[in-house]
């Protein structure tokens, strides 16, 4: 199979990531539109390509050249690059008698609209999984995924920036190894069971996500002192964060709203606690076990 990617260059330049059914550009994700020619059919290449020979290896493309489809089977992908974003067109070409069974990213998605916004519910499972900014012309602003999505094969999870809220249950993905998260996202809640996701358990530093505190999965020895001070702007310490805590102090931020169930449960070593100024929750034992501190009583 003949497999290449033709990138037209916007003023800014083209960086970009094959992600099997999408293109990944700038932390967006965009969907192949489909095209089909046949054998020896030509196309007009416009001034300014690139032909891609890797998933992130692109090399200039001589001025106006034309590309011809040698065989069934035969890709190429075409990027036009704007202020507005990409147009992604995917030709494939195809012999006598070929049936059309390409499944475009859109396919693969399960989601609602709400006032004109696409809330994005499922997807077909797979190593990849990602989340376009639009679906059907409309914008993606939230995302709920869970098990059904996030399987045992998920390795990687891709999703757009302009995406405001995300709930995310990895319970069934302890192997994913990527995730790609948009700074113009939010956390609806504490996400489920990402300590046990790869990608959580190879971090050294503290975990921030959405505006959650996740955790440091390297403890004190990753940190390199044994004071936590939880980074301004963080609204929430996901449930069991640092459980059987190992922090002689904690320092959080005025910006907290609530800690989670069992965020810094068996806390034997915790001497010192700064709290926030502001209100403030707490989930269900949230400090239990804290023979150095004097009584700690946090609203719930």
């Amino acid at each position: 199979m003949d497999y290449r990617n033709i990138f037209t260059l916007g003023e800014r330049g083209l960086r970009v990531e094959a992600l099997g059914g999408a293109l990944l550009c700038g932390g967006s994700v965009y969907a192949w539109r489909h095209e089909y020619v046949r054998p020896l059919e030509e196309l007009q290449l416009p001034a300014g390509c690139f032909v891609m020979d890797g998933p992130c290896a692109a090399r200039s493309a001589t001025s106006g050249t034309a590309y011809r489809f040698a065989a069934p089977g035969d890709r190429l992908d075409v990027i036009h690059a704007s202020d507005s974003g990409l147009d992604c067109r995917r030709y494939i070409c195809l012999g006598e008698g070929d049936a059309v069974a390409w499944r475009g990213l859109e396919d693969l998605l399960v989601w609602r609209e709400e006032n004109g916004e696409i809330c994005v519910t499922g997807c077909r499972p797979g190593e990849v999984i990602a989340i376009p900014r639009e679906i059907g012309g409309l914008p993606v602003t939230r995302a709920e995924l869970g098990p059904d999505t996030l399987t045992e094969i998920s390795r990687e999870l891709i999703i757009s920036e302009g995406i405001r809220e995300l709930r995310l249950d990895f319970s069934a993905a302890p192997g994913l190894e990527r995730l790609d998260f948009p700074a113009s996202a939010r956390l609806m809640a504490s996400p489920l069971a990402h300590e046990r996701t790869n990608w959580f358990r190879r971090q050294s530093r503290p975990v921030y996500l959405g505006g959650w505190y996740l955790g440091t999965p390297g403890g004190v020895a990753a940190l390199g002192s044994d004071e936590l001070v939880i980074r301004p702007g963080t609204v929430a310490i996901a449930d069991g964060a640092d459980f059987k805590c190992p922090w002689r102090g904690i320092t959080l931020p005025d910006s907290l709203r609530h800690i989670g169930r069992l965020a810094f449960a068996d806390a034997r070593a915790l001497e010192s606690l700064r709290l926030p100024d502001g209100p403030l929750t707490a989930g269900e034992y949230a400090f239990e076990q804290h023979p150095k501190l004097p009584e700690l009583k946090l609203p719930r």
